[in-house]
């Protein structure tokens, strides 16, 4: 079964680059472009990711995480914002105001998004 991740990026090049890489390590994705589509398409199908971009039209990626921890099927699903302004941004904050696992800054290394996703869906285990 391969685990499910939505990639929520209004920039095709930069979804494409996200998508292609998931893909390559064997994880299913579905992408949408805005904050409401992906409301949409989380309401309709459970992910195990999501993947968001901050800034976009309409819908912020930070009011997108908001609002799919107020789901039910959402509450502990990782959420990643991919951001730009990595240094600008209060990363406490935003994790704890926002529910977001975690921070993902662009230019995306595309292993370290990768290994980001798999230890994230990884069961922890003791050593």
């Amino acid at each position: 079964m391969h685990h499910q991740v939505l990639i929520v990026e209004d920039n095709a090049v930069m979804a494409n680059l996200l998508q292609f890489n998931l893909k390559r390590a064997g994880f299913g994705t579905v992408v949408a472009t805005n904050g409401d589509r992906a409301l949409q398409l989380a309401s309709q199908s459970q992910f195990d990711v999501v993947i968001t971009d901050h800034q976009m039209p309409g819908m912020p990626g930070v009011e997108l995480c908001k609002r799919l921890r107020e789901m039910p099927a959402y509450e502990t699903t990782p959420l990643l914002l991919c951001t730009a302004k990595g240094l600008e941004l209060p990363r406490e904050a935003l994790l704890e105001d926002f529910g977001i696992t975690d921070l993902i800054f662009k230019p995306v290394s595309p292993r370290q998004l990768v290994l980001t996703v798999q230890s994230l869906l990884s069961p922890v285990t003791s050593g």
